[in-house]
């Protein structure tokens, strides 16, 4: 048995952190492959959907569980980046026993799609997977919350109160929290605004809310 490099999708430059995972609906597994936190990657989330799974076995971090896998030394390494001297996280198993086993069972009834044997490394936890070579991988971005003054309405003078934002794809600033009884906020939870700097006469410079997002059609 030997492990190749397996890159379903473009932008795997350092470990990942920590490997989540979910069986549902019956022979469908959903994956997180977490890549910031400890391991000190950009705040997304791989995520890859398997069907037709067949076999999902998560273990501590040290190979030698219920499925076997190659020796921690023999496996590929990222060579990129800052830790190119450590494991690539995704993996395919070639000459895998367990997958030649449950090929041969489960090829017996046609039409089925080749299975594959992928195994998933993090600074935590491995997974073991035996499903459908065709595998979807996207990226999931955490976009993470921030502070931005909130301009108030009838107040008789200027007034804001700071609120948290989630910053968007598009440079924007999704508002989330709820508004107190009593204020009226120029723009409500859950709208997109553009936001500025603005300096106080403190000296600081934080980000106020100026006007609303829209889509364009």
């Amino acid at each position: 048995m030997r492990a190749e490099r397996w890159e379903p999708i473009d932008g795997i430059n350092g470990p990942c952190g920590q490997i989540a995972f979910s069986y549902s609906p019956l022979h469908t597994a959903t994956v997180s492959m977490r890549f910031d936190g400890i391991a000190a990657g950009p705040p997304r989330d791989l995520i890859l959907k398997f069907r037709q799974v067949i076999v999902l076995s998560g273990e501590e971090e040290c190979p030698g569980g219920f499925v076997r896998a190659p020796a921690v030394q023999s496996l590929p390494k990222l060579e990129r980046g800052d830790n190119a001297s450590w494991t690539f996280p995704l993996l395919k198993l070639v000459d895998s026993e367990p997958l030649d086993q449950y090929q041969m069972i489960f090829h017996q009834r046609a039409p089925n799609p080749p299975l594959a044997h992928f195994f998933l490394v993090s600074m935590h936890n491995l997974l073991h997977v035996i499903a459908s070579a065709d595998v979807h991988a996207a990226w999931n971005i955490r976009r993470k919350t921030t502070k931005i003054l909130m301009p108030l309405l009838n107040e008789g003078t200027d007034c804001w109160r700071p609120v948290d934002a989630k910053q968007c794809e598009d440079g924007g600033f999704e508002i989330l929290g709820i508004m107190p009884a009593g204020e009226v906020w120029q723009f409500a939870p859950g709208n997109r605004v553009r936001c500025q700097e603005k300096r106080f006469a403190d000296g600081s410079t934080p980000l106020v809310a100026m006007e609303l997002v829209t889509d364009e059609r």
